[in-house]
């Protein structure tokens, strides 16, 4: 394991970085370490524009040109992509809310118009939260702008069948798509969710209600939830695709994006604010997915705080923190490797 590459990864991709990591951080990349390595690592988990973003005028000297150019060229990209994804992205908030319906943007829409300019992170598609007695007004809404459900960019439509499997396997729906004319996007394509955790733990009625926030950033403006509701959403979120075979494929379960995101947005509150925090995690029963984020992100970033918001959790059995459910089989298999490890083994391999 390349000890001071993976370290030169993670302080580099952190947008408020202490004196005390920064001053190791240019020590470590004027050191003779493995750029070949740190780039594809990089691109591979999706933060190359966090790492380039993060870097002062000074520090870009001090690594390959030819890094700091293409990574500048692919940061030019994202933007171009992102103004025309939140473009079409506010058009759709303003039509559900003439419908009256809840709505409230998640992960990329939230980061693009708060802790992240718009050439940092890359976003696929457009996360929303809503409310499933509302799918069929947004629906509406969404043929009205000419999206399709589509699983393939919109070329075609999804048929029936397609969509009820979707739903009910799931508990999402076939990502809506519309064809675009645009250099970067073949398509825009909207993700519709409408369990903030699971169909077995249905909160998203009352996490709509417990209120929602205007993010402003970027010239955009977007609606989401409150910031400890969000944070909540990212913990479920990391738990649920980091424990389900089902994102075993292509390594997707160890995409570290999502854990730098959190810790990101960790870094954006006091530590009064996160420690209020766990409160939330109580009111909507989310012990668990939240004890084991903060489990994993203190692994990639080791803090006292986070062992501390895990005492005051106080989970009874954290057995589950290396379990990982077999989609489709009803079982449960222990995880083989170490997360960490595993996050930075380049070597693919179709699971």
């Amino acid at each position: 394991m390349n000890k001071f590459e993976i370290k030169t990864v993670l302080l580099g991709v952190l947008n408020k970085r202490t004196e005390e990591e920064n001053k190791i951080f240019e020590k470590i990349i004027q050191s003779n370490i493995d750029w070949s390595y740190i780039t594809g690592e990089l691109i591979r988990h999706r933060l190359n524009g966090y790492f380039l973003n993060c870097l002062t005028n000074e520090q870009k000297k001090l690594i390959f040109k030819k890094i700091i150019l293409s990574f500048d060229l692919l940061c030019n990209i994202y933007e171009v992509c992102n103004k025309k994804m939140l473009s079409f992205a506010e058009k759709i908030f303003a039509e559900a809310n003439k419908e009256n319906i809840k709505i409230a943007g998640l992960k990329g829409l939230v980061f693009n118009t708060s802790i992240y300019n718009l050439k940092t992170r890359k976003s696929n598609d457009l996360d929303i939260l809503i409310h499933e007695k509302d799918l069929l007004k947004f629906d509406k809404i969404m043929k009205r702008m000419g999206f399709i459900q589509s699983f393939d960019g919109g070329i075609s439509e999804a048929t029936k069948k397609e969509k009820l499997i979707q739903r009910l396997n799931y508990h999402d729906l076939v990502p809506y798509c519309k064809r675009i004319n645009s250099p970067y996007l073949s398509h825009i394509e909207i993700d519709v969710n409408f369990h903030f955790d699971n169909k077995n733990h249905d909160i998203t009625k009352e996490i709509l209600n417990d209120g929602l926030h205007i993010y402003e950033k970027n010239g955009y403006s977007i609606q989401g939830l409150k910031w400890q509701n969000h944070l909540l959403f990212l913990c479920v979120h990391f738990y649920r695709e980091a424990s389900n075979t089902i994102w075993r494929k292509g390594a997707r379960d160890v995409d570290l994006y999502k854990l730098v995101d959190i810790e990101n947005m960790f870094r954006s509150y006091t530590e009064n604010q996160l420690y209020e925090w766990i409160d939330s995690v109580r009111k909507f029963n989310l012990e668990k997915q939240c004890y084991f984020t903060l489990f994993y992100i203190n692994k990639f970033y080791p803090k006292k705080l986070y062992k501390n918001l895990m005492k005051k959790i106080k989970l009874k059995n954290n057995s589950y923190i290396y379990q990982i459910y077999v989609n489709g089989e009803n079982k449960i298999i222990k995880r083989k490797k170490n997360f960490f490890d595993e996050a930075f083994d380049m070597h693919y391999e179709k699971k």
